[in-house]
């Protein structure tokens, strides 16, 4: 019991840094100092307020009205620059992603977070051949795996604590023999 509880808390710091990994890979694709060190801020800020206690998830409202305007940048930048189209949709997964750690709030968005980081770092391996990116890319896919693995002990976990809180008077017999 006391090995699962230590793999749980290891969960958030490794999803962070699979985040940092997936961000610093799309970076180094698209060969740009810029949005790696606007995400890296906005990860570490994130990051050390969730340690702290302080953090307070975005309101819907303003990710919604945030991720309208990185659509729409995005939407514009295909249209008027001469990039890349994978590398302006990667832009707009990071800055999705950058939303998404901002408005955590639940498992569902911690897997929303593990799919967007992939999503990255697909686009970043569409962009570039570079060696650099494909050894950062083997410490990602085994990185990510693990993670993967404490996110799946995390969500059964949080969901066996939940039935634990559910009175065992209104469950069946016949259930309580099946949960066995």
């Amino acid at each position: 019991m006391n090995r699962s509880i230590y793999d749980i808390r290891q969960f958030k710091p490794i999803l962070y840094f699979l985040v940092f990994l997936g961000m610093c890979g799309f970076a180094l694709a698209a060969e740009s100092l810029t949005a790696f060190a606007l995400s890296a801020i906005a990860l570490v800020v994130n990051a050390w307020l969730v340690q702290r206690g302080w953090f307070r998830p975005m309101p819907r409202i303003l990710s919604n009205l945030v991720t309208i305007c990185a659509a729409i940048y995005v939407f514009h930048e295909v249209l008027t620059s001469g990039n890349t189209p994978v590398l302006m949709i990667g832009e707009f997964l990071m800055l999705l992603q950058i939303v998404k750690l901002w408005e955590q709030r639940g498992n569902r968005d911690y897997g929303q977070l593990l799919i967007l980081s992939l999503l990255l770092m697909v686009a970043a391996a569409i962009s570039t051949a570079r060696i650099e990116f494909g050894l950062m890319l083997v410490c990602y896919l085994f990185l990510s795996l693990y993670c993967c693995l404490l996110f799946h002990l995390k969500v059964e976990t949080d969901a066996a604590r939940e039935a634990l809180k559910s009175p065992i008077r209104a469950m069946t017999p016949l259930a309580l023999r099946q949960d066995q």
